[in-house]
């Protein structure tokens, strides 16, 4: 692998936040090779650094503060939703709430029509997360998209070879063409 290819490398893992093994890297040829290569890398890489549970407790919270006279630090995953809304006019606000943080909302009752649709009193925060409606599966290729990738590998390639953006396609050779 020469010192250019090392480069365009470097900048696809910078660009991306990916990690192209040496053997990986000397096998992708073309610029098409290289684009369904960072597509897979991005389909498989892991979410790092999130726990899902802990981002849905911190956004539950941040969603109930306004409403609640506790603080911050009381507000707890062992904390009951009673405790946190305990009169009627922030209790209100609950359908709002659960909507932003999707969770499910309990359904209206016809023989007390003007009573909101509110969890059990003892509901925890910690059950509230686990009733959560977790999003499917969100692919990295579907969530980027392979029109960008493309661009940014276009746009990479241009500015470390100097050619023109317009001369490259999918079939471009890196040694044969790009030398």
């Amino acid at each position: 692998m020469g010192l250019d290819t090392v480069e365009l490398v470097m900048r696809f893992e910078d660009e991306f936040d990916i990690t192209i093994p040496d053997a990986d890297a000397e096998k992708l040829q073309t610029l098409g090779e290289t684009l369904d290569y960072v597509l897979l890398r991005l389909e498989d890489r892991p979410r790092r650094g999130v726990c899902l549970s802990a981002h849905a407790f911190y956004q539950i919270r941040r969603e109930l503060l306004p409403f609640t006279p506790l603080g911050r630090k009381a507000i707890r995953p062992g904390t009951t939703i009673g405790s946190i809304l305990p009169d009627r006019t922030s209790r209100r606000q609950w359908v709002a709430i659960a909507q932003r943080c999707d969770l499910p909302v309990p359904p209206f009752d016809i023989r007390h029509p003007l009573m909101p649709r509110f969890p059990k009193d003892e509901t925890t925060l910690r059950r509230l997360v686990k009733s959560r409606r977790w999003p499917k599966r969100v692919s990295y290729r579907d969530e980027i998209g392979r029109d960008a990738v493309w661009e940014a590998i276009l746009g990479i390639v241009s500015h470390q070879t100097g050619v023109d953006r317009k001369e490259l396609h999918k079939d471009t050779h890196y040694i044969n063409d790009l030398n």
